[in-house]
C-alpha cells in the first residue's frame, strides 16, 4: 500500500523561512578623502593651491597629493589637532630617490621648506625638503608612528629631520635621501634627537642613502643623558657615502645592522655612555683618507656603564686593499676608556683589514672578550692591549701580515690569550711594560720577521718574566723558555 503526501502538506514541510529585515547602527567608520594641491589651482571643493590649507582641512587618515611645484614660500607646514594618520604625498611618492635619479631642482619635484608634525601617524612621502633656515621635517615628543618615506633632505641649515617620538606606535624613516652635496647645502645634522631630556623610542631607521658629510657632526645622530636614554630602535641597511656615520650615546635596547658605509670621514660607527642590550653587526665599513676608528666605543667624560650583552660581531672593516700592511683610517674597532667588569664588549668573528692603525685596538678597558676576529694587514698590530686594559680575553684570533705585530699587550695585566694565530708580522706576541700576571695559552707563533714571541718583562713568572706561558707554539722566542 502506498501513501501519498498532499500537495499542500508538501508545500508546507519546504516551505522557505521567512526573515524581516530590520535596521542596526553601525560602529563609526572612516572614509579617507583625498585633496589635491597645486600652486596654480583656483581654490575649490577639493582643490587647494596650498598645502597648509588642504592640512587645515583635512580630518584623520586623509589623503593629500601634492603637484610638482616650488611651495617653499609657504614656510613650514604645520600638521597638528585632529590629524591622526594624515598622508601627504609629494608628486615623487612613488620615487625612491636612494635607487633612482632624482634632482631636488628638477621641475618634478614637490619642493617645500619643512614639516612640523604634531600627530600620530602622519606620512610624508615623494618630497624635496630644503629649509635654509631650520630642519626639514621636527618630530613631537607627544607622539609617534611618524612614516617619512622617499624623501630628498638637502640644505637643511639645522638638520634633516629633528626627531623625537613618544614610543606608543611605532616610527619608520625608510628610503630617504640625505645629500649633502648639492647647491642647496649641506644639511646640519641628516637625522638628529635634539631633545635630550625627552628621547625618541620605538622607531627604525632603514634602507636610506647618507651623501656626503653633514655641517656639524653624524649623520645619524641619537644621544639621551645620564636619566633619559633613546630605546628600542634599529638603524639597519643604510649606505653611508663619503658622510659622518653614526653617533648613539646613552641608549638602550638596539642594533646598527648591515649598513654600509664608504669613504667615511671620522668614525662610521661610534657608541659610548650607558648602553644596553646593544648589537652591531653584519656592517660594511670602508675607511676613507680622513676616516678615524671604523667603530668606537668610547667615553671621554668618565666610565662608561655597559651590559653584557653588548655585541660588535661579524662585521667586515677595511682601510684598503694589496698585500701590504696599511691603509685609510685608524683602528678598525677601538674600545677606549675606563670599561669595567662586570661589563664589557664581545667582540668576535669581525674580519678587519689594511687599516691605518690596527686592527682591534683596547686602551683603558678591563673585561672585554675578543675572539674569532681576523685581523690581517694593519699597518701597526693585529690586536692591542694598550696600558690600563686589564682582565680581558682574547682568543681564537689570527692575526696575520700585519706592519708591526700581531697580538701587542703593554702596561696590561691579568688578561688571557689563547689558541690565537699570528704569522708574519715583526712580531708574532709581543709584551712589554709593566704588564704582569698575563696568561698566554697554546698560541702559534711562525714566520714573524723579528720574533714570533717577545716578553720583555720581569718577574716570577715563566723564564723570568712577569707572566704565565703554557704550551706556546713558535719558532723563535726571547725569552727561549716562553714557548714549547
Amino acid at each position: 500500500m502506498f501513501f501519498r503526501t498532499s500537495p499542500v502538506a508538501a508545500r508546507h514541510a519546504f516551505a522557505r523561512p521567512k526573515y524581516r529585515l530590520r535596521t542596526e547602527l553601525l560602529e563609526d567608520r572612516i572614509c579617507p578623502v583625498i585633496r589635491y594641491v597645486d600652486d596654480n589651482f583656483i581654490p575649490s571643493g577639493y582643490k587647494y593651491n596650498s598645502i597648509q590649507a588642504a592640512v587645515n582641512a583635512s580630518g584623520p587618515y586623509d589623503v593629500i597629493k601634492v603637484y610638482p611645484g616650488n611651495y617653499s614660500s609657504e614656510g613650514v607646514i604645520t600638521v597638528a589637532g585632529n590629524k591622526t594618520g594624515l598622508d601627504i604625498e609629494g608628486a615623487q611618492n612613488y620615487t625612491d630617490p636612494t635607487r633612482y635619479s632624482r634632482s631636488p631642482l628638477s621641475s618634478s619635484e614637490s619642493r617645500v621648506v619643512g614639516f612640523d608634525l604634531q600627530a600620530n601617524k602622519v606620512q610624508i612621502v615623494g618630497f624635496t625638503i630644503n629649509n635654509p633656515g631650520g630642519s626639514g621635517i621636527v618630530t613631537s615628543p607627544n607622539f609617534s608612528g611618524y612614516q617619512i618615506v622617499f624623501n630628498i633632505f638637502a640644505g637643511n641649515a639645522r638638520g634633516g629631520i629633528e626627531f623625537e617620538s613618544s614610543g606608543t606606535y611605532q616610527t619608520c624613516i625608510h628610503h630617504n635621501l640625505f645629500n649633502n652635496e648639492t647647491i642647496l647645502g649641506a644639511n646640519g645634522w641628516d637625522i638628529r634627537d635634539f631633545t635630550p631630556n625627552s628621547p625618541a623610542s620605538n622607531f627604525v631607521i632603514s634602507w636610506n642613502k647618507f651623501l656626503g658629510p653633514t655641517q656639524f657632526g653624524s649623520a645619524v645622530d641619537l644621544e639621551g643623558t645620564t636619566t633619559t636614554h633613546v630605546r628600542n630602535f634599529s638603524i639597519v641597511d643604510n649606505t653611508f657615502v663619503r658622510s659622518n656615520g653614526i653617533l648613539v650615546t646613552y641608549a638602550e635596547n638596539f642594533s646598527i645592522c648591515r649598513n654600509k658605509a664608504t669613504d667615511f670621514t671620522g668614525n662610521a660607527i661610534a657608541l659610548g655612555n650607558f648602553l644596553n642590550n646593544a648589537t652591531v653587526t653584519n656592517n660594511y665599513l670602508l675607511a676613507g683618507a680622513t676616516g678615524n676608528d671604523s667603530i668606537r666605543i668610547d667615553n671621554g667624560e668618565g666610565p662608561i656603564s655597559l651590559r653584557p650583552n653588548v655585541l660588535v660581531q661579524y662585521n667586515t672593516i677595511s682601510g684598503g686593499t694589496g698585500y701590504r700592511p696599511g691603509g685609510n683610517g685608524q683602528a678598525g674597532i677601538r674600545i677606549n676608556n675606563s670599561i669595567t667588569p662586570p661589563f664589557f664588549v664581545d667582540v668576535g668573528w669581525n674580519c678587519i683589514t689594511h687599516m691605518g692603525h690596527s686592527g682591534i685596538h683596547v686602551d683603558n678597558s678591563d673585561g672585554n672578550v675578543i675572539h674569532d676576529n681576523t685581523t690581517n694587514y694593519n699597518l701597526i698590530d693585529g690586536i692591542r692591549l694598550d696600558p690600563g686594559s686589564d682582565f680581558n680575553k682574547v682568543f681564537n684570533n689570527s692575526a696575520n701580515y700585519n706592519g708591526e705585530v700581531g697580538i701587542r699587550v703593554t702596561d696590561a695585566s691579568n688578561n688571557l690569550v689563547q689558541n690565537n694565530v699570528t704569522w708574519y708580522n715583526m712580531f708574532g706576541i709581543r709584551v712589554g711594560g709593566t704588564s704582569a700576571n698575563n696568561v698566554f695559552k697554546f698560541n702559534r707563533a711562525f714566520g714573524n720577521s723579528d720574533t714570533d714571541l717577545r716578553d720583555s718583562t720581569n718577574g716570577t713568572g715563566t723564564a723570568g718574566t712577569a707572566n704565565t706561558w703554557i704550551g706556546n707554539q713558535a719558532g723563535t722566542a726571547n725569552p727561549n723558555g716562553i714557548k714549547v
